[in-house]
């Protein structure tokens, strides 16, 4: 699968396609999940044909764990009642589920956006120890991001979060996870 001249992941070796502006990691994620349940035959029917329902079924359960995302981050911005009506929000629009029927990279992306935006918030409340380890986190979501939809460059960046984070719940001490969070050189506190 990772040799793309040959592999039948690659949207440009159907002789069809002129333009596929998405990342594999949506396509190599539900082609494993396909394999691992027996779903995914071997030999010429192994195609996308084969493996769309679980397309569908894995972009529903990144778009439902988004729900929860969007709570959590709401949650901790604001508090549980505004987490739930986020959440409620979220849920209730018609898009997203539109989305994730027809398998496409958006959900994803917004998963992995979503979830840049908590650890970024999270990371703001964090003391030294566990610092290393939200950082750690948002560089694996932004990279994630980054490999569902070629737009996912543009995902949420730690400083504009943490500024966004910090003016909401009145954060203004000192930024000093060694330039982690404001983007800048990490001298000195950062001004919120």
């Amino acid at each position: 699968y990772f040799d793309t001249s040959t592999s039948p992941l690659n949207p440009y070796n159907d002789g069809q396609t002129n333009s596929y502006v998405y990342g594999t990691f949506p396509l190599f994620l539900v082609k494993a999940v396909a394999t691992i349940a027996g779903d995914d035959p071997e030999g010429p029917g192994n195609s996308y044909a084969s493996t769309v329902t679980w397309g569908r079924r894995v972009t529903a359960g990144f778009d439902t764990a988004t729900v929860l995302l969007v709570f959590l981050l709401a949650a901790t911005v604001s508090n549980r009642r505004v987490g739930l009506l986020a959440a409620l929000l979220y849920a209730l629009a018609v898009l997203p589920t539109q989305l994730a029927h027809f398998w496409t990279m958006d959900p994803y992306l917004t998963f992995f956006a979503t979830l840049t935006l908590l650890l970024s918030t999270r990371l703001v409340r964090a003391g030294d120890r566990t610092a290393w380890a939200y950082a750690t986190g948002i560089g694996l979501a932004m990279g994630l991001a980054w490999a569902c939809k070629v737009n996912g460059a543009n995902s949420p960046r730690p400083g504009p979060a943490r500024r966004l984070a910090g003016s909401s719940i009145g954060i203004r001490g000192p930024a000093h996870h060694h330039g982690l969070c404001n983007g800048a050189s990490g001298q000195g506190p950062a001004r919120i």
